[in-house]
C-alpha cells in the first residue's frame, strides 16, 4: 500500500467534512499533501500556511500604503509653524470635524497655594522625623553609585540640621552625604520651599 490516498480527517454531519490527501510511504508512515473541506456540498481546497501568510501580509501592506498615501495628502508645512495637519470634511458629507484644539482644556494647577504649603509642611516634618539613612555603597543592590570626585565635593545650600537651640521648623530638612542624588534632590526641595 504505497501511493496517494484520501482519508476522512473530520466529519460533522451533514454540513462539514474534512478530507486529507496524503502520500503513503509505508503501511505506518504517510506525508500529508493537502486538506480539502466539503462545506454544504461544495468542495474547497484548504490553503497552505505560506499562502495564508502571503495573502495576509499583502493585504496588510496594501492597506498601510493606502493609509499613508491618504495621510500624506493632509500634511502641510510652513517654515514659521512647522508641520501641521489640515483635515477637511469631504464635500457633501454630514460629518462635522471639531479641531482638537477647541476641545482641549487648559491644564489646571496641581492644587491651591494652601494645599501646596500643607503638603510641603507634611513632607518636611516626615523628613525630619524619619531621616534618610544612606546604604553603604558595598551593600547597594545596583553597586556603588556616583564617582569618588563627586562624593568629595561639599554640598552647597544644604540646610543645617536643627540643634537644641534652634527649634525644628517646617522648612528645615536633615542634610545628606554630599554628592549623593538624594542630597541634590534635598537641595532642590529646600530651594523651592524657601522661594515661596
Amino acid at each position: 500500500m504505497v501511493g496517494i490516498e484520501y482519508e476522512l480527517a473530520h466529519a460533522q454531519d451533514p454540513i462539514l467534512y474534512i478530507i486529507k490527501r496524503q502520500q503513503r510511504i509505508s503501511p505506518t508512515d504517510a506525508i500529508t499533501l493537502a486538506h480539502y473541506y466539503i462545506l454544504a456540498g461544495t468542495v474547497y481546497q484548504a490553503p497552505d500556511l505560506w499562502s495564508v501568510i502571503n495573502s495576509r501580509l499583502l493585504n496588510t501592506s496594501h492597506f498601510l500604503f493606502t493609509a499613508q498615501a491618504e495621510l500624506n495628502s493632509f500634511v502641510r508645512f510652513h517654515p514659521a509653524n512647522g508641520y501641521h495637519w489640515e483635515i477637511k470634511p469631504p464635500t457633501g458629507s454630514k460629518i462635522s470635524f471639531v479641531p482638537m484644539d477647541a476641545t482641549r482644556k487648559e491644564p489646571e494647577e496641581a492644587g491651591t497655594q494652601f494645599q501646596r504649603k500643607n503638603v510641603d509642611g507634611i513632607l518636611g516634618a516626615l523628613t525630619q522625623r524619619f531621616p534618610f539613612k544612606p546604604m553603604p555603597a558595598s551593600q547597594h543592590p545596583f553597586g556603588p553609585r556616583g564617582t569618588v570626585a563627586a562624593e568629595q565635593q561639599p554640598a552647597a545650600n544644604v540646610s543645617a540640621p536643627p540643634t537644641s537651640a534652634q527649634p525644628p521648623s517646617e522648612t528645615t530638612v536633615a542634610p545628606l552625604p554630599a554628592g549623593s542624588d538624594r542630597a541634590q534632590n534635598h537641595q532642590l526641595f529646600n530651594a523651592v520651599k524657601n522661594s515661596r
